[in-house]
């Protein structure tokens, strides 16, 4: 299976720490990297709290990998 990489963001809601899957699939953790502080930027304009998350690169090996909720976002804007 193959590696994926995600710019992800960390909450805690609830007293449970989340992990969410922010931007990507991206095929390299140095394209994460590049990406990372555009996808942050978008995050704090659409969220208020983003700017509280902890923000980071997260990797996933899996035959069909996710879409990032950012992504979701701006093809849903079109």
């Amino acid at each position: 299976m193959p590696d994926f990489f995600y710019v992800s963001a960390q909450d805690t809601i609830r007293g449970k720490l989340t992990t969410s899957l922010m931007f990507g699939p991206l095929p390299s953790k140095e394209a994460a990297e590049v990406i990372e502080t555009e996808a942050y930027r978008l995050a704090c304009d659409l969220d208020p709290r983003a700017p509280f998350w902890a923000w980071g690169i997260t990797k996933l090996t899996l035959d069909k990998p996710p879409m990032g909720t950012i992504n979701l976002y701006l093809q849903r804007k079109g």
